[in-house]
């Protein structure tokens, strides 16, 4: 009986439980969406909201027409249609337009309350629609003036001894794709001047969108290269298989084409016997562009760019150096002696930073106008670093009364051996450019930043530990610390995306008309791993498990049949002394029977036991009995100062 009642009040403990976290969610789910929080959260999401001090005064330099606000006011069908119409540049009647599309029921009363759920499902459909607008194909360009044409370059001005032409005569170069004005005439040639979009153009309408084709680009490689078999300065190009590859500062770089994809492979090799790799794929490269120019300025821009990278690196084998001192054989505290005074080397580090090339892609069928797209890249790896980076972006802008929208979704996927600390950043420009001249352009700078702070526990022969941070690699660290009881090594990892946006420029038609904006994204907050970033055995683990251990109990017996020591190996500077800690002798034998011997007096002498430290090296002290019957070595690392 005692253990049914039990059972019963289990039951009836449980199913209040239930019944609390159902009408907890009820709660949310009837929460009524405030008319301040729909405006926060539409100049948000919909890209007008950053860099803003205020979300109401970026929806209305928009030209969206909004009801003044109260705290407490809550958002209603018909004023939630009126912003999301706006929006999305509907007319007429807005509440009826979002019926139609069936984002909204059909019997909806338009003073009726929105639940925040249902605002925050259309606010999402309404930033999905504006970010995804159809281009309409157009080319339509109303010039300013008549112009003549020539087939030929005249980069070089125009020579003609018969002076047809006039001073400031617009001039078309279909081979420079460029329009000139003739600026003065000297002893048979005129002079040119370059004339700019604003100067030639009262007009302009363009709208462009679909795939680009990667085998119709022209590959400008970054550098005074302009053939496959040229040498300058520090680089080379050559053709190698299929690929196109340079050389730079001892790395390899080649660079293959497809439809679709661009990809580049980076690799060196240095005499340590460490192989660096870095790869970089540009695929599916989609630009939405729309621009229209008026007599007043630009009406209305939108640029849109939708495209995939992978994007790998690090340092796939090889090992540190060979060093003359065991480190198993070490306590704590020579241990860390010998790390600091012989492990870390910048010969490990790889940190390069290398302008790759400019691609040059025609888009569609309008003739003058190109994609222009600058790359670099930047590699730093200090150590055993694997990583695998697959991002798919969606970046962009859109211009409407002179202000400014943000267009912006990315998605990730990373697979990683992380033992040292690594970056990696791509910086790609993408640029419209027609007749020669930047219309619009966005600067991306995206990447990845990792830095393991490496941790020494050292232990004593009683247990306890000791924790201090260090600047080699935990790669590194871990490695030589081996079989070594007396040392762990762990490490912290900070792992995080890099992402810095630059809208137009100053070298871009709209950047000149003051429509630029810089926008940093993603920086050091933005963490990826943010509970499981200690690292111990090669894993990741939430916390470090280090802690003090039971005094350790020799089992060996001291016997006296040959040399004892207390250690074998010790590390020493230059200019100390150390006496060999010698801890039992073979019965019948005292120290004064004791013979010694360096291996090299320069590096270090003993007399009578006490060695003397002189210079920066290794050496090992023979210990012997004067009859040779039994002998122990001493190993010691001799540190500068």
């Amino acid at each position: 009986m005692l253990q049914h009642s039990k059972s019963f009040i289990i039951k009836c403990l449980l199913a209040s439980l239930l019944l609390f976290a159902t009408c907890t969610a009820c709660q949310n789910d009837n929460e009524v969406y405030l008319l301040k929080d729909f405006y926060e959260d539409a100049a948000l999401q919909s890209g007008l909201l950053i860099g803003e001090e205020n979300a109401e005064d970026a929806l209305e330099k928009w030209g969206i027409v909004l009801k003044d606000s109260q705290d407490d006011e809550p958002l209603t069908y018909l004023l939630m249609a009126d912003v999301c119409g706006q929006l999305m540049g509907l007319e007429g009647d807005y509440l009826a337009q979002l019926q139609n599309l069936q984002w909204l029921g059909e019997n909806i009363n338009g003073d009726e309350k929105v639940l925040k759920k249902t605002g925050e499902e259309v606010l999402s459909k309404v930033v999905d629609y504006i970010n995804n607008q159809e281009i309409v194909e157009k080319e339509e360009f109303r010039l300013k003036e008549d112009y003549l044409e020539f087939a030929e370059s005249l980069k070089d001005g125009l020579k003609d001894d018969l002076d047809n032409y006039e001073i400031g005569e617009l001039l078309y170069s279909e081979s420079d794709e460029m329009f000139y004005r003739i600026v003065d005439y000297q002893n048979g040639e005129y002079l040119l001047e370059e004339c700019t979009i604003e100067e030639v153009f009262e007009e302009i309408e363009i709208g462009t969108s679909g795939a680009l084709d990667f085998t119709e680009a022209e590959i400008i490689p970054s550098g005074d290269i302009s053939e496959t078999s040229y040498f300058v300065d520090e680089y080379r190009l050559l053709a190698d298989g299929g690929n196109n590859v340079f050389y730079r500062d001892g790395f390899r770089v080649s660079y293959s084409l497809s439809t679709s994809r661009i990809r580049f492979y980076i690799s060196k090799k240095n005499d340590k016997g460490l192989n660096f790799y870095g790869e970089f794929i540009l695929s599916n490269l989609y630009p939405d562009f729309l621009f229209d120019l008026g007599d007043e300025g630009i009406e209305h821009a939108y640029f849109k760019l939708r495209f995939d990278t992978a994007e790998s690196f690090g340092i796939s084998s090889g090992k540190y150096r060979d060093y003359a001192v065991n480190f198993k054989d070490l306590d704590s505290s020579s241990f860390l002696a010998a790390v600091k005074s012989s492990l870390h080397s910048k010969d490990d580090e790889v940190d390069m930073r290398i302008p790759l090339c400019t691609i040059k892609l025609p888009i569609a069928n309008i003739p003058t106008l190109y994609l222009n797209l600058d790359l670099a890249l930047h590699f730093y790896v200090s150590g055993r670093v694997e990583l695998a980076i697959e991002d798919d972006y969606e970046i962009g802008f859109e211009i409407k009364n002179n202000h400014l929208r943000l267009i912006f979704d990315q998605n990730h996927d990373l697979d990683a051996i992380i033992k040292a600390s690594a970056n990696s950043t791509v910086g790609a420009v993408f640029s419209v450019d027609l007749l020669g001249q930047t219309l619009a352009d966005v600067g991306v700078d995206a990447g990845i930043r990792a830095y393991v702070q490496s941790i020494l526990h050292m232990y004593d022969s009683e247990g306890n530990m000791t924790t201090t941070t260090l600047d080699e690699t935990y790669e590194a660290l871990d490695d030589v610390a081996g079989e070594n009881e007396d040392v762990a090594v762990c490490g912290d990892l900070s792992l995080h995306w890099l992402l810095d946006l630059v809208i137009n420029s100053d070298d871009s038609l709209l950047g000149i008309w003051g429509l630029s904006r810089t926008f940093n994204l993603l920086d050091d907050d933005n963490q990826i791993f943010n509970n499981m970033s200690h690292i111990e055995n090669g894993h990741f683990v939430p916390e470090c498990t280090r802690k003090n251990r039971l005094p350790t109990v020799s089992s060996e017996t001291i016997s006296s049949d040959r040399i004892l020591l207390e250690k074998y190996a010790q590390v020493i500077s230059s200019g100390e002394s150390l006496v060999i800690p010698i801890k039992a002798l073979p019965q019948g034998y005292e120290r004064k029977d004791l013979v010694y011997e360096s291996s090299d007096s320069k590096i270090a002498d003993v007399q009578n036991g006490t060695i003397n430290a002189h210079q920066a090296g290794s050496v090992e002290i023979h210990i012997a009995t004067a009859d040779g019957q039994y002998t122990a070595s001493f190993n010691v690392l001799v540190s500068d100062g």
